[in-house]
């Protein structure tokens, strides 16, 4: 077997840019080869479709998020459905395996040190270190199919009809449904938002309930739509914080102008009408997360996330912070991957000149996803239009976010997912002035613009049938040997040894809720000493014990009896 690339969304990320290529010169090439009337005729017809669903309100907001349920359900049940590969995603999985439970978390276990692992807090309590909203949309997932990816899609598909709800506060009908399919094509059926455990798509549904109620509230202060702003808060704050924030804080300074800028009558409404119910949302938000918070790490102002870092982490998550001292780490592989993976790239952003050719690539890297390639041409012809009311406030708003996520230390696509609402605002207004383009005379610009909508059902098709092609993910791996340990008649302790070439990234070492209850529990080897009080706590428990040995990391691990036991 050859040796597994660390991670396969790189993978994606730096082949994207060449399937858009592809995509753009088959779409050209099938273009020049149509008839000039036909291209006018797939034009009308397309624009005809569009107009069908925007004069149907209820079904311009439901019909995004079904497509994008059926679609990511059809993407992944005869592609290839993605097993967990990244570290984060086995923490997410751990917190909807214990919501599913039905605790919030779990008490540390006796043995907790062999079952340190990344993004997981073990002490005061067992659980992930992530703020809880994907977490309970996985559990959604896992308790009403026993499959935590339904949940994925489930939340796709809320920020799909979201999304289209949002648009048709802020466009016409016909571009609002435009918007919508972009949307749809970009990130709501193929891409790991849409098919990855480790999120994207709920800070998205967040922030599209927020930028939605935005223009409605100017328009005309209301109780409903200040209760969907309230409730996208509410999803924000569970799913990223700070990048929430950042998402949120134009929202809140153009709506507090505009409560200065009124009279004294419609301040009053506001009050009455906007300001209550959303802090009383916020109130309920605030108890919640203190509960939360209390029941994870013992105190209501302590976030998971922080213990967390103070426990583990050696770097800070914004680029302005200071190096951290943590602990001696128990495990090599953990010192390898915080002190040897992360601890550089963090310093190499301490030097200036380094920091300024990093940024960029953060900035190009949280883009990749939902506006790369051809995405960024619709960008450029929304620039023109930023003195105009409707697009200023988008792109400040869409730069103010850039500039505070160029703070963070990483950058990941799904970071920027609660302003992707302004980003896709920028996009369909960029798509809508270059529909009407004209060139000496003729309306080129209709077609351009189709042309980009349709590269991007060409991307997403190369995109999903590329997934299905990664048989070899380490993911795969590591479920193939999961499913075959628990094929084997008892319960079982597979004790893990890691060799000199392990490549830390690929992390064996992960478990349910209830660990006594799993049929098979993953251990760390400590040594024979440390693990002597391991075995014999779970041989009390009539548990088979194994020990696996993993170095090179191309090569698919066996499991043998632990040695010396009889």
């Amino acid at each position: 077997m050859p040796h597994l690339s660390p991670s396969v969304f790189q993978t994606w990320f730096d082949t994207l840019k060449q399937l858009e290529v592809g995509a753009i010169l088959a779409a050209a090439g099938a273009a020049a080869g149509m008839p000039v009337r036909m291209l006018k005729q797939a034009a009308r017809r397309f624009t005809r479709g569009l107009d069908y669903v925007a004069d149907r309100p209820i079904l311009a907001v439901a019909l995004p998020g079904l497509l994008s349920f059926v679609g990511a359900a059809a993407a992944g049940l005869f592609v290839h459905v993605l097993e967990p590969t990244i570290h984060d995603e086995f923490s997410y999985l751990l917190q909807a395996d214990t919501f599913a439970d039905g605790r919030l978390s779990n008490p540390s276990h006796p043995m907790w040190k062999h079952f340190e692992s990344f993004h997981i807090n073990q002490q005061p309590t067992y659980q992930s270190k992530y703020p809880p909203a994907q977490g309970f949309f996985l559990a959604i997932g896992l308790r009403a199919t026993g499959d935590p990816i339904v949940g994925v899609w489930l939340s796709s598909a809320l920020a799909m009809s979201a999304f289209a709800w949002m648009f048709r506060g802020w466009l016409p009908p016909r571009w609002a449904a435009w918007g919508s399919l972009v949307v749809l094509i970009r990130v709501g059926i193929t891409s790991y938002w849409a098919q990855a455990y480790w999120g994207g798509a709920v800070a998205a549904l967040g922030g599209a309930l927020v930028y939605g109620a935005y223009p409605r509230l100017r328009a005309a202060p209301n109780v409903r739509d200040a209760l969907w702003l309230g409730a996208g808060l509410f999803v924000l704050s569970n799913a990223r914080p700070f990048e929430g924030l950042l998402a949120t804080l134009p929202v809140a300074a153009g709506l507090a102008w505009h409560f200065v800028r009124a009279t004294a009558a419609p301040r009053a409404v506001w009050l009455s009408r906007v300001a209550v119910p959303v802090a009383v949302i916020l109130a309920i938000d605030a108890a919640w997360i203190a509960t939360y918070n209390k029941a994870v790490t013992g105190n209501a102002t302590t976030m998971p996330y922080f213990v967390h870092a103070q426990t583990y982490a050696r770097i800070s998550q914004w680029i302005f912070g200071s190096e951290n001292v943590p602990q001696p780490y128990r495990h090599e592989q953990m010192r390898r991957y915080y002190e040897e993976e992360e601890l550089p790239y963090f310093e190499r952003q301490q030097r200036a000149t380094q920091l300024f050719i990093e940024i960029p690539w953060k900035i190009v890297r949280a883009a990749d996803i939902p506006y790369s390639g051809l995405m960024a041409l619709p960008i450029l012809f929304a620039i023109p239009l930023w003195r105009r009311r409707r697009t200023r406030f988008p792109l400040l708003a869409f730069l103010f976010a850039l500039g505070g996520l160029s703070t963070l230390t990483v950058l990941l696509s799904h970071y920027g997912a609660p302003s992707a609402a302004a980003g896709f605002l920028i996009v369909t207004q960029g798509l809508r002035h270059l529909a009407a383009c004209r060139f000496r005379g003729r309306r080129f610009g209709r077609v351009a613009a189709i042309g980009a909508t349709v590269v991007a059902v060409g991307t997403s098709i190369f995109i999903l049938h590329y997934q299905g092609t990664q048989a070899d993910s380490w993911g795969r791996v590591r479920a193939h040997v999961q499913s075959r340990m628990e094929e084997v008649e008892g319960n079982h302790l597979v004790v893990v040894q890691y060799g000199p070439l392990h490549i830390c990234h690929f992390e064996w070492v992960y478990n349910k809720a209830d660990i006594d209850a799993s049929q098979v529990v993953w251990a760390r080897d400590m040594g024979e000493a440390e693990n002597r009080e391991l075995i014999a706590y779970f041989l009390a428990r009539g548990r088979k014990i194994w020990l696996m040995r993993v170095d090179d990391d191309g090569v698919l691990p066996e499991p043998v009896e632990y040695p010396g036991l009889r």
